[in-house]
């Protein structure tokens, strides 16, 4: 049986989940806000898409940047030095928020794959962002095959 979990690599920012269990096509969904810390750069989260494959055996399929700032990013694998957003390696063909079309003039969205699974992720600025901070409402879903 294969299992899903997801890991906090760094915990600089805030994030305030609200996964709803019931749907098990939402991988990831909440508040995630970006703030300038006491060296000026803007705080970055990384998540770990790790994979169970039962027995013990596991991998990180993916992981999942928000941020720095208006900054996203997905890269294959895990537990490697950190990579630039701009790389040809970012799953997300655009990685600044404003770089991405509106969709239905609320937020924007991209799909990747990985491990022949697609997801998709949308992201909306939320509320409360200020020259301090950047918040967004993120939500993450695995897209029915």
């Amino acid at each position: 049986m294969i299992s899903f979990l997801f890991a906090l690599v760094v915990s600089t920012t805030q994030w305030t989940a609200s996964t709803d269990r019931r749907d098990s096509h939402v991988v990831l969904e909440g508040n995630w806000q970006s703030c300038q810390q006491a060296d000026g750069e803007f705080a970055e989260r990384v998540y770990e898409h790790v994979v169970w494959m039962g027995d013990g055996q596991h991998h990180v399929a993916w992981q999942l940047h928000l941020g720095p700032k208006d900054e996203f990013a997905v890269f294959r694998g895990g537990a490697h030095e950190h990579e630039e957003h701009g790389a040809g390696s970012n799953l997300l063909t655009a990685f600044h928020y404003n770089d991405v079309d509106m969709v239905n003039g609320v937020g924007r969205q991209w799909t990747f794959t990985v491990e022949r699974r697609t997801y998709l992720l949308n992201v909306k600025l939320a509320g409360g962002s200020r020259g301090e901070c950047e918040s967004y409402w993120v939500k993450l879903e695995r897209m029915t095959q």
